[in-house]
């Protein structure tokens, strides 16, 4: 979500090595990632559940460095503010889809004889 990119890599490209990159707990992250960033996607991917971050509960995820200074009860309560960042890239992309998706909505009609007529059925 960060980068857009499978940190395992593509399975379209190699299913069967997609999946053993996993099972070995081999990813590859973009050298732009932080610190903290490597270490949570790292740590949340850890091959062994009991090591895995989260395994010991939701509070070990929430205290994780990524996440410092965020509260967490406005979260729960909706009342933390969402980033101007992520507005205006919600705003662009409703903006442009808006244009590709206008799509008429026609109502079937009432009558039911119109509804059985042989050119009414040639659409399905």
């Amino acid at each position: 979500m960060l980068q857009a990119e499978m940190p395992f890599g593509s399975w379209r490209e190699s299913e069967l090595e997609t999946f053993a990159k996993i099972a070995k707990g081999r990813l590859t992250l973009p050298q732009s990632f932080s610190i903290e960033t490597v270490d949570l996607i790292t740590k949340l991917l850890e091959v062994d559940e009991a090591s895995r971050l989260g395994s010991q509960g939701p509070d070990s995820i929430k205290s994780h460095s990524w996440f410092k200074g965020l509260d967490w009860k406005q979260i729960a309560d909706g009342t933390f503010p969402v980033p101007d960042e992520v507005i205006s890239r919600i705003d662009s992309y409703v903006e442009n889809r808006a244009e590709d998706t206008v799509t008429p909505i026609l109502s079937p009609s009432k009558d039911l004889a119109d509804l059985n007529t042989a050119e009414r059925l040639d659409d399905w």
